[in-house]
């Protein structure tokens, strides 16, 4: 973040490629790096924890340098060389994508879990549901900074968060219900698809369609 700063003022194009090189090899060693979930031990305050500044301060990071790496220095002539391409700059926001789905999982396994490192793959009926509820909100939250951003690629990443939430729902979570809980489950998970198929339709293929 702090090189794609010094981007706005050094026009020399390896500073915002080093930006974003460095951006991606963290969002790498944070999504895909099964060791990152042994930095710190679960236990403490919920959700204000080691894992909220060790995903959560990248993900920030990778925002600020999409943005300040964006179309605003291509409007001034001396800084043009100095903006990454837009499709490097879509790179860079999917990656923070991957880091806040990434903070969302570990956030849900450490409310859960009372010592030792992360552990993501809990088998709790009420871990399971909280992990799918917290999918599908933050789906739904990237698809609407898809649509206010009028980016097609974060509404289609968010709509397919959405899906695998509900796919989870009813691979994994519903069978382990019966009576009532089944019966309200089910009916949780059909409220989310319609919320997010009548958002879906309203503001973005009806958006196409009067474009």
């Amino acid at each position: 973040a702090a090189l794609a700063l010094l981007a706005r003022r050094l026009t020399h194009p390896l500073v915002p490629w080093s930006s974003f090189l460095l951006g991606m090899v963290v969002a790498v060693r944070l999504v895909v790096n099964p060791y990152a979930l042994e930095y710190g031990d679960t236990g403490g305050l919920p959700f204000l924890n080691w894992t909220l500044y060790t995903w959560g301060l990248p993900l920030v990071c990778l925002l600020l340098t999409a943005k300040w790496l964006g179309p605003s220095l291509r409007r001034d002539a001396s800084t043009r060389a100095a903006a990454l391409p837009d499709a490097a700059r879509g790179v860079l926001i999917l990656a923070s994508v991957a880091v806040g789905f990434a903070l969302v999982n570990v956030q849900v396994s450490d409310l859960f879990q009372d010592a030792g490192p992360v552990e993501l793959g809990g088998h709790g009926l009420m871990q399971g549901m909280v992990r799918s509820l917290a999918w599908a909100l933050y789906g739904m939250l990237v698809l609407g900074i898809g649509m206010g951003r009028d980016s097609r690629a974060l509404r289609i990443v968010g709509f397919g968060l959405v899906m695998l939430a509900a796919a989870k729902v009813f691979a994994v979570d519903l069978w382990s219900l019966s009576g009532f809980m089944w019966v309200g489950s089910v009916m949780g998970l059909g409220a989310t698809l319609l919320a997010a198929a009548f958002l879906f339709e309203r503001l973005v293929l009806r958006r196409q369609a009067a474009d």
